[in-house]
């Protein structure tokens, strides 16, 4: 199995990796710092193939296929320009140069067969239509206090959830989870500020929870029709720091229904489990392969997910290198973990508790668990779970 590919392209980092949907193409594109895009056959076992190269834009900020088209593949610019290209016949078949004026483009999702969503460094979200030529909505995020007003912070990712028709979830650099109704064209909900930066926004459990994932290496989980509150905030593991303090969390993917694998600016790859959640080990570390002696940033790093959820990419603005991970290891943990059943560990009564106790029980000599009967001690269930707060 293949580790990973270089793309060769003078000192072009990467700034976008996606997989098609279809898995009878199992093609992956590769988008870089200033504009050039790989197109690769990832065809299982073997070495991967660039079937097509061509320069698109001045820088790609993002990639996304139509899963209902496989062969059309959409991608977005730091100079807010959005092409969509046909891979069979090799020619654009949709572009608007201006798409956001000439605010950069900071985010790309595809709701559906024919529409996509946008965000930018101002904080406007549009819906677009590939069989229009100009957005179908437009969202711009207002002032509470001062409607007139407008607030501007980078919408840094997008996510939808199992009804892609009505729900758009955008992860914000001043720390919030907005929540956009696609049907009444507006912004529902804004969260309450979670301290940092918001980097990455994921959905899982079929749209029951949505994970923000933030500057402060926390993810915060937010349960649906829930959204002002999170529900749930654990960390990655205590050991996993940078030097400044804590680990930032650059993106976040959903592998499976429960599973998540999370790219923190160290260049590391986590896998997390989702209820419950519980940090499973690290997948891997992103590293330029030419020197793998100097650590590089992992600052920025994208991920992708193979259609059959096998297989995933990593690929980062400061290498030149795309990496694969193999998953099979970490599906078949969250499997484990999702199945997990506490044990109830027992101890004895004391005297004391014996006496306290009579009347109560029906057997003073018969067992409690544990955790009334020591407080000050931990279930062996709670190794391996990670830190969490419930609020």
């Amino acid at each position: 199995m293949y580790t990973h590919i270089n793309v060769p392209i003078g000192i072009d980092g990467i700034s976008s990796v996606c997989y098609s949907p279809d898995s009878t193409k199992p093609y992956l594109a590769v988008g870089t710092n200033t504009g050039r895009l790989r197109l690769f056959n990832c065809s299982a076992q073997n070495e991967p193939l660039c079937v097509y190269r061509s320069r698109w834009h001045k820088s790609i900020r993002g990639l996304a296929f139509f899963p209902s088209a496989p062969n059309l593949l959409l991608s977005t610019s730091s100079h807010s320009g959005i092409k969509i290209h046909d891979m069979e016949t090799q020619k654009r078949v949709w572009l608007s140069l201006k798409a956001h004026g000439h605010v950069p483009i900071s985010a790309v999702i595809v709701t559906d067969e024919n529409q996509w969503a946008t965000g930018d460094e101002n904080g406007t979200v549009q819906l677009w239509d590939r069989r229009q030529p100009g957005p179908r909505i437009v969202i711009e995020r207002k002032d509470e206090e001062q409607p007139s007003e407008l607030v501007f912070s980078t919408i840094n990712d997008l996510a939808v959830g199992s009804n892609c028709t009505k729900w758009l979830y955008a992860a914000t650099d001043d720390g919030c989870l907005a929540v956009y109704n696609l049907r009444r064209r507006r912004l529902d909900v804004l969260s309450d500020t979670l301290g940092y930066s918001a980097r990455s926004v994921a959905v899982v459990h079929g749209g029951k929870y949505i994970v923000v994932g933030t500057e402060e290496g926390v993810l915060c989980q937010f349960t649906l029709n829930e959204f002002e509150t999170c529900s749930e905030r654990f960390s990655l593991r205590p050991d996993a720091r940078s030097p400044h303090g804590h680990t930032t969390i650059e993106k976040i993917v959903a592998i499976t229904d429960n599973l998540l694998a999370v790219a923190s600016d160290d260049g590391c790859i986590h896998a997390i489990n989702v209820m419950p959640n519980r940090y499973l080990g690290l997948v891997g570390r992103h590293r330029n392969l030419q020197s793998p002696d100097v650590t590089s940033s992992g600052d920025c790093m994208d991920l992708s997910v193979n259609s059959d959820c096998t297989l995933l990419a990593s690929g980062c603005p400061a290498i030149q290198t795309v990496c694969f991970w193999p998953l099979a290891q970490w599906t078949t943990t969250s499997c484990n973990a999702s199945n997990f059943k506490r044990k109830k560990r027992t101890a004895l009564l004391d005297p004391v508790q014996q006496d306290y106790m009579s009347g109560l029980l029906s057997n003073t000599n018969c067992q409690v668990p544990e955790s009334e009967g020591r407080s000050g001690d931990d279930s062996d269930s709670d190794d391996d779970v990670i830190n969490s707060d419930s609020e």
